[in-house]
């Protein structure tokens, strides 16, 4: 049987969002997701662990535990990326571009059902 899937997109953008700054999946499937920088500046997807202080990334970027990041986009350009399998829960999204998740380019996914 072959593994379930979901594609999302979001747009980071100069008024430094994320468009839109809630996903939902549901759990235990891949999420095909589509990072796309619709400004100027550049901008990154990172997604922390569910449990994860956002302050802690927002002081000092170097904290960033996860493997889940697109790096720096230039804009106009795009990112696609694969997340296999999330656990049900509340997950924060932020762009690691100095300053810019403190100013406010942060979002969540929630990942919703029961892990298959």
């Amino acid at each position: 049987m072959a593994a379930r899937a979901v594609s999302l997109e979001v747009v980071g953008t100069d008024e430094l969002r994320f468009e839109p700054a809630e996903l939902t999946a549901p759990a235990g499937v891949t999420i095909n997701l589509t990072f796309r920088n619709q400004g100027n500046l550049q901008h990154s997807f990172a997604l922390l662990p569910e449990a994860a202080d956002i302050n802690l990334f927002t002081i000092n970027q170097e904290n960033f535990p996860g493997e889940i990041d697109t790096g720096q986009i230039d804009g106009g350009a795009s990112f696609r990326l694969a997340i296999d399998s999330l656990d049900p829960g509340s997950y924060t999204y932020i762009c690691l571009t100095p300053g810019h998740a403190a100013a406010g380019m942060v979002g969540t996914l929630l990942v919703e059902g029961q892990s298959r």
